[in-house]
């Protein structure tokens, strides 16, 4: 119909005039420069009451890579994820309290080792005295640790430990979480880890306690694929470690981050400074909503025209993706697209904000179009026919008749899956988008575990405005009830 193809060029308008001004403002950090991945684990890489990235390794491969003439960024990863981003070329350099492991070894280089690290317990405070050596731990009900972390390894080189006790977390600061709540009864994490969330006040040190048992001594060292490039890294950050060994440097970085307790963040948080981190993520909690709204939309009604289309074989090929889409986790989808160019060609293809965009389109595109593919299709055959017999074009019949009966009937469906957009957009964490449930997690590694309760203030102020407007929409077409 001729209506049908008007609509479908104002809507490829729309989704291209989109996608021009968004993906290209996101396409940067993909240069020449070395790639570091980082977590937020002070003191080794955190970020300063001036919203800078500093720390002792932070401090430590500014210093190296500069003296070597090599331009740099950071760039957070999921710990856990560390070998992937590495693989994938989303990084270069692993450079974050990575204790060297003999797995890590035939997974990637790892350079000499710049420091010395020991794994401790964490509990509830009356339950310090139940634990004196790893071998204690087999009387725990359960112990929780981050995996792919030095805890990791060592728990599972315990003589006689029953591996359905262990429980692998995303993080150290998950695993304080899980001991706080009662759901596991010990954690092992890094002693740098527990030094600063156990610091008095914070949310964690009026219930929780650390506690070396004796588990071996561990070394730091930088991690970097094992390719040409990676072996010429090796041989120069090697000899900046044998340098900073000699001349010192290692040791002033340790008295100045580690050795020094109150080189830390420590005196708490401010609701006022919490609230403007939360903004900051709230605004890229909003883009995500704004994009994936303004691309999926259209894009959703092109393909909705598709499944419709008079072409068996276009019908047949849009309703495979849509249920292979459908199908599929979103948050598999998200790390599908943001890992697995790179893993192909061996380097970064997309920024992280980009890859959330096209995931979070390309999969509400598919609901959309199900929900517009429903609406046009409820709308009875005699309507078109009437339309025909008072002498309306097929045009003025699709915009006049249809098309206001197809937006009433959709806006119900339509708000659940909108408002369920809202809370999707937390998923962009996964691949460390700084949205804001990300932004309330950065407190926890501080010790401060309020700020996540209170991002959810946040969300329910916006899905509030959005019912309401969608309430009002409904109302304005009620006119359509006999």
């Amino acid at each position: 119909m001729k209506a049908k193809r008007i609509v479908t060029l104002i809507l490829c308008a729309m989704l291209v005039a989109g996608l021009a001004f968004v993906l290209p403002a996101t396409m940067t950090g993909c240069g020449d420069a070395l790639r570091i991945g980082y977590t937020l684990y002070e003191p080794m890489n955190y970020v300063d009451e001036d919203g800078e990235l500093t720390g002792h390794d932070v401090e430590f491969a500014e210093k190296a890579l500069g003296e070597l003439g090599y331009d740099y960024e950071f760039v957070r990863i999921e710990w856990d994820k560390k070998v992937l981003e590495l693989n994938s070329g989303n990084i270069d350099l692993i450079w974050n309290g990575m204790t060297i492991t003999e797995e890590l070894q035939n997974a990637m280089l790892i350079s000499d080792p710049y420091m010395i690290n020991r794994q401790v317990i964490v509990v509830q405070t009356e339950d310090l005295g139940l634990y004196s050596s790893p071998e204690d731990l087999l009387s725990a009900g359960s112990i929780v640790f981050e995996s792919g972390s030095a805890a990791d390894t060592v728990l599972h080189e315990i003589e006689g430990i029953d591996e359905s006790i262990l429980k692998g977390a995303t993080s150290q600061a998950t695993a304080f979480n899980e001991v706080l709540s009662g759901a596991s009864d010990v954690a092992v994490v890094d002693v740098t880890m527990a030094d600063t969330m156990l610091a008095p006040g914070t949310d964690y040190s009026e219930r929780l306690s650390y506690k070396d048992i004796g588990f071996p001594a561990e070394e730091y060292g930088i991690g970097m694929r094992d390719d040409e490039e990676g072996r010429i890294l090796l041989e120069q950050l090697n000899g900046k470690i044998a340098e900073y060994r000699e001349d010192g440097t290692l040791a002033a970085l340790y008295d100045k981050y580690i050795g020094n307790p109150s080189s830390g963040e420590g005196g708490g948080v401010s609701f006022g400074e919490v609230t403007l981190s939360l903004l900051s993520g709230f605004g890229t909690t909003c883009l995500i909503f704004l994009v994936t709204l303004g691309c999926a939309l259209p894009l959703g009604l092109l393909i909705s025209f598709g499944t419709m289309s008079r072409f068996k074989w276009l019908r047949g090929l849009l309703k495979t993706i849509i249920w292979i889409v459908r199908g599929v986790p979103l948050m598999l989808l998200v790390i599908t697209i943001y890992y697995v160019p790179g893993i192909i060609t061996g380097a970064v293809v997309m920024p992280a904000l980009a890859a959330v965009f096209v995931a979070f389109v390309i999969n509400y595109a598919c609901y959309f179009s199900e929900i517009f593919r429903g609406g046009i299709e409820s709308i009875s055959k005699g309507q078109y026919e009437a339309g025909q017999v008072l002498g309306m074009t097929k045009a003025q019949i699709f915009f006049r008749v249809v098309l206001a009966q197809v937006v009433k009937r959709i806006i119900p469906p339509m708000s659940n899956e909108i408002i369920t957009l809202v809370k999707d957009t937390a998923l962009a964490r996964v691949i460390l988008v700084e949205e804001i449930i990300l932004r309330a997690e950065d407190f926890i590694v501080r010790g401060f575990i309020w700020p996540l309760f209170y991002s959810a203030l946040f969300y329910l102020v916006f899905v509030g405005v959005l019912t309401l407007v969608f309430r009002a929409a409904e109302k304005k077409l009620s006119y359509f009830k006999v």
